[in-house]
């Protein structure tokens, strides 16, 4: 497993997208971790946490198209990029949004996660980067997380989305 370099995670400078909440990689990484990071495998204490004007539920016909198994999707309003919560029934969480840039979401999710005291180790990578698998070991009591990032191609920049439960225990079973 390679945890990233500290290197890898400063801030960004003033000024920039990034610390300005316009690039779509940093409402991206903000969203997972206050969302996934901390609702993985807690699918009613996510939905509590969105029922906020801030969330707006997605019609039938959208959470159909964006889930494969039963849950509920949300739009995230006043965001950068087209944002997305995924709460399955199961306790999986899923975030997505549109006009990612993919090294700069590696960057600010790792920054996120060491902001909350959760080291980021590369479990796995397909051989064109977009697919990513991670383990995010949180500060104890807290069991480690699986996240998993997709990246598609959309023009120059990715859609993007990252999926997230709790590691299962030996011999146990993923939420």
């Amino acid at each position: 497993m390679l945890l990233l370099p500290q290197a890898a995670v400063a801030a960004p400078p003033p000024g920039d997208a990034a610390s300005s909440g316009r690039d779509g990689a940093g409402a991206l990484s903000r969203l997972f971790a206050s969302s996934c990071f901390r609702h993985a495998g807690d699918a009613r204490g996510l939905r509590s946490a969105l029922d906020s004007p801030a969330y707006r539920p997605a019609s039938d016909t959208a959470t159909a198209r964006l889930l494969a198994r039963p849950g509920r999707a949300y739009h995230v309003d006043n965001q950068p990029g087209h944002l997305v919560v995924l709460s399955f029934d199961d306790g999986w969480c899923g975030d997505g949004g549109t006009g990612i840039d993919p090294h700069a979401l590696t960057m600010r999710l790792a920054a996120a996660m060491q902001a909350r005291g959760a080291a980021m180790r590369l479990m796995e990578a397909g051989s064109d980067g977009r697919e990513q698998h991670y383990l995010l070991i949180r500060p104890a009591p807290a069991p480690p997380i699986v996240l998993l990032v997709l990246l598609q191609p959309s023009g120059v920049l990715m859609q993007a989305s990252l999926f997230a439960a709790p590691l299962p225990p030996p011999g146990g079973d993923a939420p």
